[in-house]
């Protein structure tokens, strides 16, 4: 019986290495995580223009005026809530060893959006029913590697002061106070375009309070 020897020629050899080569670097980089790790330090709420910043809010529902007193949802005013969120980046190292993957600013992280959704302790949560609708917005905070910034977000709208069930707190006949967690996801990209997320919570009381 021959055998037959089979004879590779070198250019040949060398395009299937360079083939397998960047098969493997595509399998990496499609993988790849940022190096920066998106932390939320801390959630402060401030209810309306006037309200005290901290944590839990204490959101009004119906700013009482000089002329009407508290007692008329009708004439009432209301303003939107806000949150200060303070951010962390730390730079993940990349690669084995002391000094490997230096941080810099292509891995700071810029953050982009949010999303606020609200949730009661007793678990009715029917937004519109039980809990306000949840919202999103924009920011534009940036966070340096290894360093903090802070945001600022509307983690109560107007509007959701004037819609079931919080409007409803305004009525005497109603249970007079709503207690919600916020819970306040963010998400960005740091400078290499690898997307990024963190989630922070903030207690929230929301009652006709009678001004502020």
């Amino acid at each position: 019986m021959n055998t037959k020897i089979l004879k590779f020629k070198p250019a040949l050899l060398l395009l299937i290495g360079v083939a397998l080569f960047m098969y493997a670097c595509t399998q990496v980089e499609d993988n790849t995580r940022s190096g920066s790790l998106l932390g939320i330090d801390s959630v402060s709420g401030t209810a309306g223009p006037n309200g005290t910043s901290g944590s839990p809010l204490l959101s009004d529902t119906c700013f009482a005026t000089p002329d009407t007193g508290n007692l008329d949802p009708d004439l009432c005013t209301v303003f939107n809530d806000n949150a200060d969120i303070t951010f962390s980046n730390t730079f993940l190292q990349i690669g084995p060893g002391s000094g490997v993957g230096d941080p810099g600013f292509i891995n700071d992280i810029i953050v982009t959006r949010y999303r606020v959704d609200y949730f009661r302790p007793n678990n009715r949560n029917t937004p519109g029913v039980d809990v306000p609708f949840g919202i999103d917005g924009s920011m534009n905070t940036r966070v340096p590697i290894n360093g903090t910034n802070t945001g600022s977000i509307i983690v109560v709208r107007h509007e959701a002061k004037r819609e079931p069930p919080l409007e409803q707190l305004d009525s005497e006949d109603t249970e007079g106070v709503i207690t919600v967690n916020a819970q306040i996801k963010t998400f960005g990209a740091d400078i290499a375009g690898h997307t990024v997320s963190a989630t922070g919570f903030l207690e929230i009381h929301f009652a006709n309070y009678g001004g502020q």
